[in-house]
């Protein structure tokens, strides 16, 4: 009689067994350590220092009371038709189990940390590879990328960028689990796969992982692009198909409920909280898009500077230069060894800084949410590279490459442990915060609970004061990089929030780009209109003006002109 019996176990079936307990041990030690020391390195800054976090937590506290998806910081019912409601949506859950603001504000930067410390654990799952050396240098490197200043500045906020790039990685994880990807034509796929549904299961599973990157930041497109196109160039049709339509139909439910409200915000605000479809519609009215290689160029710096601040700091010229162009190389060679096991790996990254690059906006906040990954690929291309570098050597040139590589690696981990020691990535938060802090104890004593104040950090006064806020300029795509509009045009946008909103007071910080400059131009055009009541002292200028709508007059400029020039 015939028995069929069960193979041996081979020793490397044990040995893969043994790799993947310990690549599991420290994806866990990466995640608890960059967990740490987030929560660490968060301050006690209220919500608004960076505009958008006091936006979403509006929109979080307008769906927790169940008011809708609505701006709660603003008058009137103003749809949040600007910001996907992923990111709002897990605020509002937090919200409801850990009390009102400001009492829940540490657990729900706490929930940030938790979203970048697991977003560190899936960036090392997705290089980590080969033997433990090489995994315990993964887990090293992805430790450094995510516990940089840069990393920590978006980290320790209540920004989606955390909650963001653990999407992405959730997707790209998916996508790396291809059943298909043992071979360039694969024959087609049923439900053995491993997969329910088979092919078509697994793409699901990553479309929806697509529409949650999507729902979180609307740039979330990028990655859906760099998902789909993979299975395009392989032809095959029907995943892609499949793929697409299941990231698809969710963001386009959230678009047309976007493009249905979008008319119900007030065109004063619509620059800061309208749609990006509007928003974009009056920039090719005002011609950005034919500033598409200027805005390259602008963005192009902070790209270079963004890289040098993590990879190279404080390098002289030269240095920097040649640094940069190796460890581009390396990204670029490490790519090549990324898209044999995860071509949207490679993709996504390439696609999202080509939208960046070309976007009218500050880059910064994109470039140090991507900078994880750029710093992964470029290891996996010296990794990869390093067999071949030292073989053509010469015996005495790899001490001296070692000595070399090892003097950059020791001055970006004593810069950035500097950073840690002094909190550098703090003062973007305690300067403005220390700057608002008169301006703010101003408002709540000398005005009315239900005044409405003009602001250049209108979300920022709001969480502050407890009063609603508005914008006090217009923010246009045409303006990226140049605030060149004549002062009629400026004072005008100032105006239009007097009028509509009844604003009788602003507040900001001289020198805050346009929105000063439509104060000063206000008060040249309209000095009746505006009597500074508060001017603070220091390195950065507070003021309060009190703001009369039109017809009316607070004082009278030619009649003390007149009692200044009396003997």
């Amino acid at each position: 009689m015939n028995r069929k019996t069960e193979p041996a176990p081979t020793p490397d079936a044990g040995k893969g067994g043994l790799t993947r307990v310990f690549t599991a041990a420290i994806a866990t030690a990466v995640v608890l350590t960059v967990l740490a020391v987030t929560i660490r390195s968060q301050e006690p800054i209220g919500a608004g220092i960076y505009y958008d976090d006091g936006a979403y937590l509006a929109l979080a506290r307008s769906a927790a009371a169940g008011d809708g998806y609505l701006y709660s910081n603003l008058p009137g019912e103003v749809p949040g038709v600007k910001y996907p409601p992923g990111y709002p949506a897990v605020l509002a859950v937090t919200w409801k189990v850990f009390g009102l603001y400001p009492e829940n504000l540490p657990a729900l930067k706490a929930l940030n940390a938790l979203f970048w410390s697991l977003a560190a654990g899936g960036t090392f799952l997705l290089f980590a590879r080969g033997g433990r050396r090489r995994v315990v240098a993964v887990g090293l490197v992805t430790l450094y990328a995510f516990l940089t200043v840069p990393s920590m500045s978006v980290a320790t906020v209540l920004l989606s960028e955390p909650l963001f790039l653990l999407a992405c990685l959730a997707a790209l994880l998916l996508a790396a689990a291809d059943p298909a990807r043992a071979g360039p034509n694969p024959a087609p796929l049923d439900s053995t796969s491993g997969w329910p549904g088979g092919e078509l299961g697994w793409a699901a599973a990553v479309g929806l992982a697509g529409a949650a990157a999507f729902l979180t930041r609307s740039i979330g497109l990028t990655l859906i692009v760099a998902l789909a196109l993979p299975l395009l160039l392989r032809r095959r049709w029907q995943a892609a198909v499949f793929l697409t339509a299941m990231a698809g139909v969710p963001a386009i439910g959230w678009l047309a409920w976007a493009r249905s409200q979008a008319a119900d915000v007030p065109d004063p605000v619509s620059g800061q909280y309208g749609s990006y479809g509007t928003w974009l519609g009056q920039g090719l009215e005002g011609g950005a898009f034919g500033r598409i290689g200027e805005v390259a160029a602008a963005n192009w710096g902070p790209f270079v500077e963004t890289l040098q601040f993590v990879w190279v700091p404080r390098a002289p010229g030269l240095a920097l230069a040649v640094v940069l162009l190796a460890l581009g190389a390396a990204a670029g060679y490490g790519a090549l060894s990324v898209w044999k096991r995860n071509p949207s790996l490679v993709l996504f990254p390439i696609v999202y800084l080509g939208l960046v690059f070309i976007w009218p906006y500050e880059p910064y906040r994109f470039y140090y949410a991507i900078m994880p990954v750029l710093t992964l690929l470029a290891f996996e291309g010296l990794w990869e590279a390093s067999p071949k570098i030292r073989a053509d050597l010469p015996r005495w040139g790899i001490p001296i490459a070692a000595i070399v590589a090892a003097i950059f690696v020791v001055n970006a981990l004593v810069y950035h442990g500097r950073g840690h020691a002094v909190r550098s990535w703090a003062s973007p938060q305690t300067i403005p915060a220390r700057a608002y802090a008169p301006l703010n104890e101003w408002i709540r004593t000398n005005t009315a609970p239900n005044e409405v104040i003009a602001s250049a950090l209108d979300p920022y006064v709001h969480w502050e004061t407890g009063r609603l806020a508005v914008p006090s300029w217009r923010f246009l795509a045409d303006d990226y990089g140049r605030y060149d509009r004549t002062p009629e045009v400026l004072a005008a946008g100032l105006d239009s929030v007097i009028v509509r909103y009844g604003a009788r007071y602003v507040a900001l910080i001289l020198g805050e780009n346009k929105a000063a400059r439509t104060l000063e131009a206000f008060v040249e055009l309209h000095p009746e209109r505006a009597l500074r009541v508060l001017q603070t002292e220091g390195p950065a200028v507070g003021v309060i003006y009190a703001l009369a709508p039109p017809g009316e007059a607070l004082w009278d400029p030619e009649a003390e002109a007149d009692e200044e020039a009396a003997p």
